[in-house]
């Protein structure tokens, strides 16, 4: 075989390759020295050279122009501040809206409540329906059982009846048979 059919060889290099990789960055990481904070703004002023107190004329100071005076607009008087009022109604307002919805819902709750209660009612009313339906069938069928053990006791005891008279007959047959018998049996 030329090939490894695994690549172990392959697969072991580039395995160690990556553990290298990563210790290094490790090792960059955890062993790099501390950077020094330094502030990035510095307000200074650059000198070149010290200027010559005499030769320096002195600064000219030029008079500020006077400001126009703006124009005086009369303004209407102004409105009375009627913002709390408009607060107070505003909360009125939201305390109707708050108590009509409240009610809204109540009346929700009560109507939902009102028609779980009916349907309750008519689940029983239906379950005490079944319940007789069945007592009914169950009584009717007692009652049937009844009279059909009644008429095979009828039916048994005519049978016995029956049977009676025939052993009563046959006993009779028997007995004149005997009786036929014996007169022949003389002669």
């Amino acid at each position: 075989m030329s090939r490894d059919s695994k690549n172990l060889g392959p697969v072991g290099m580039a395995f160690a390759l990556h553990i290298v990789i990563f210790g290094s960055m490790v090792m960059a990481f955890d062993y790099a020295r501390p950077v020094p904070f330094t502030p990035l703004a510095v307000q200074a002023t650059l000198v070149q050279e010290i200027p010559d107190v005499a030769a320096l004329p002195p600064p000219r100071v030029e008079p500020e122009p006077e400001p126009e005076p703006e124009p005086v607009i009369e303004q209407p008087e102004p409105e009375p501040d009627n913002s709390e009022e408009l607060r107070r109604q505003a909360e009125e307002e939201k305390r109707r809206l708050d108590a009509l919805l409240e009610q809204k819902r109540l009346d929700e709750v009560k109507k939902q409540e009102e028609a779980e209660r009916k349907q309750r009612e008519r689940d029983e009313a239906e379950r005490k329906k079944r319940e007789e339906e069945e007592k009914e069938r169950k009584r009717q069928e007692a009652e049937r059982k009844r009279q059909e053990a009644e008429e095979r006791a009828k039916k048994l005891e005519a049978l016995s009846d029956v049977r009676d008279a025939l052993r009563a007959a046959i006993a009779e047959l028997e007995k004149r048979q005997a009786d036929a018998a014996k007169p022949a049996e003389k002669k």
